[in-house]
């Protein structure tokens, strides 16, 4: 049995930062996969492999990680979730039970998961 726990958090100033990182962090990584997983789905349309898989999008996740300092400041678990989130749009798009995905704004509702533990904060 899976259990989800949905809470309104009012944070301090220093925590509404942590938080604008975390959501910041994994808009960036759902709006810079789906844009790579679109450029190559158009690349290899014709081909039979159309799109990237997302151990890919993972292992390209832990090589930017390296090259920039600020994804090191949120955990790797929402990215991933982020990253795995897509991966589950893109099987439904493929599907044919729902349509392309939309690249993520500041202006919509915000969120990100942790799978394994529950985030404090301090």
């Amino acid at each position: 049995m899976l259990k989800t726990l949905r809470v309104r958090l009012h944070p301090n100033e220093d925590q509404k930062v942590l938080l604008e990182k975390r959501f910041g962090a994994c808009r960036f990584a759902w709006n810079h996969f789906l844009e790579v997983r679109t450029k190559c789905y158009a690349e290899h349309k014709g081909d039979k492999k159309k799109g990237l898989t997302p151990f890919e999008t993972l292992r390209t996740l832990t090589e930017m990680k390296k090259e920039l300092p600020w994804p090191n400041e949120v955990n790797s678990q929402s990215l991933r979730q982020s990253l795995r989130r897509l991966d589950i749009a893109f099987r439904a798009f493929f599907k044919h039970d729902a349509d392309y995905p939309n690249f993520k704004s500041k202006r919509e509702d915000q969120y990100f998961v942790i799978p394994q533990n529950f985030f404090r904060l301090r």
